[in-house]
């Protein structure tokens, strides 16, 4: 038997996992009589950028898949002029665009030293090598196939150094 975990499953379910916690959140910050919405408007927005990110770049996840070792992943470690011709553009367009939020939703959230480049750089690299690197593992295991590459984690860094000028651009004001 074979099942498929889609994007629309994994939103459902996160959108249940931040109900649950909102509620109890707001349950024992009401006892406090501290609850600060503009707190929980930013740790919402952080929540559901994460969870796309996720999504979009993890999903969708077969188990149990019929084709467990027909793929062989790669990771391939030079940048040639392919990768950004026709609809591999948009997809490395895209790559880019999706990590700008990550340094904002972060600082949002209370990460006030991604107001430093060296900051944003290191977050910026961790996370796109970590999304890299799961999405090697999940090749290996045979539940999906993608490509990874350097470029994904060149772009995801400078994606989120973009993210990183636009704090920096705000705070100057």
């Amino acid at each position: 038997m074979t099942h498929t975990i889609d994007m629309i499953d994994f939103i459902l379910t996160a959108v249940a996992v931040w109900i649950v916690f909102c509620v109890i959140r707001y349950m024992l910050l009401k006892k406090n009589g501290s609850a600060d919405m503009k707190k929980l408007l930013h740790l919402t927005t952080a929540y559901f950028y994460f969870v796309i990110l996720i999504s979009i770049m993890l999903l969708p996840v077969v188990l149990s898949a019929p084709y467990r070792g027909m793929f062989s992943p790669s990771f391939v470690m030079t940048v040639s002029a392919a990768e950004f011709s026709g609809s591999a553009f948009i997809y490395k367009l895209g790559n880019l665009l999706l990590f700008i939020p990550l340094p904002i939703c972060l600082y949002i959230c209370g990460a006030k030293r991604l107001a430093e480049i060296r900051y944003a750089l290191v977050s910026g690299i961790i996370f796109s090598l970590g999304i890299e690197i799961l999405q090697l593992a999940e090749g290996l295991a045979g539940i999906a196939y993608r490509y990874t590459g350097l470029t994904d984690v060149l772009l995801g860094t400078a994606g989120a150094l973009a993210g990183w000028n636009m704090i920096r651009t705000h705070r100057k004001r």
